[in-house]
């Protein structure tokens, strides 16, 4: 399923993943508001969604995911928009993005 999100890596040595334009808030929050100290908290949370089914809300500098058992938005403060993807997809990409920010494949 990740691989629909090609990997690639900043000038600054920082890898995302390209992804439709729909979906480009969520760039943003892997960008701006991800990192590896904190990756676990969302990743927690999402699991502790599609465990419990009890929706969870949690938010960086730039963005407010509000995690759903089928659905997550992404809400960007800044900007005023949001989008909208399945959450076992999110769980996927964060997955993947932590993969290859800790040098994996």
């Amino acid at each position: 399923m990740i691989n629909k999100y090609p990997v690639r890596v900043t000038k600054a040595g920082i890898p995302y993943l390209e992804m439709a334009e729909e979906l480009a808030i969520l760039k943003d929050f892997m960008i701006i508001d991800l990192n590896l100290t904190n990756i676990e908290e969302y990743t927690d949370k999402i699991d502790e969604v599609l465990h419990s089914g009890s929706s969870q809300e949690i938010s960086g500098s730039t963005t407010l995911l509000k995690i759903d058992k089928n659905r997550t938005i992404v809400y960007n403060f800044a900007i005023d928009q949001e989008c909208m993807l399945k959450t076992e997809e999110l769980k996927e990409i964060l997955k993947s993005y932590l993969k290859h920010s800790m040098g994996g494949e």
